[in-house]
């Protein structure tokens, strides 16, 4: 039986239907906090804290479209959840002091596992009835 091990468990993503919404909702005059992208990305999760070399300001990450995004070297998966946060943080779905509450962000990073007892030996190496002859 194969089994297929992630080395390393994803961060996990946010959940939108624990938060009551915000009314009215901001809209496109969302005030954004004093957050670095470091911090934001750790908050929303989904291991987007790889890609914080990639953005200087909070502003540039809310401003960017998907073209942009593109060109910045984000895979499509990622980019597709940075702007659905964005979007969910306009509409007033959630909020950044729901963020900042948040504490499901800290994945801890496991070692890739090792090769299970006894299974190590190639085919055709080692004890069995073949190689006895």
């Amino acid at each position: 039986m194969v089994r297929f091990i992630r080395a390393r468990p994803k961060d996990p993503y946010l959940r939108n239907m624990l938060y009551t919404p915000v009314t009215p909702a901001p809209g496109p005059d969302l005030q954004l906090p004093t957050w670095t992208v470091e911090h934001f990305f750790k908050k929303i999760g989904g291991d987007m804290s790889e890609f914080t070399d990639k953005f200087e300001k909070l502003d540039q990450v809310f401003a960017a479209n998907k073209y942009q995004l593109k060109e910045r070297g984000l895979p499509a998966r990622k980019r597709k959840y940075i702007k659905w946060v964005v979007e969910l943080l306009r509409r007033g779905v959630i909020t950044f002091d729901s963020l900042e509450k948040r504490t499901a962000v800290s994945v801890v990073k496991e070692e890739a596992p090792k090769a299970a007892p006894g299974r190590s030996k190639k085919p055709g190496e080692g004890g069995g009835a073949k190689a006895k002859k």
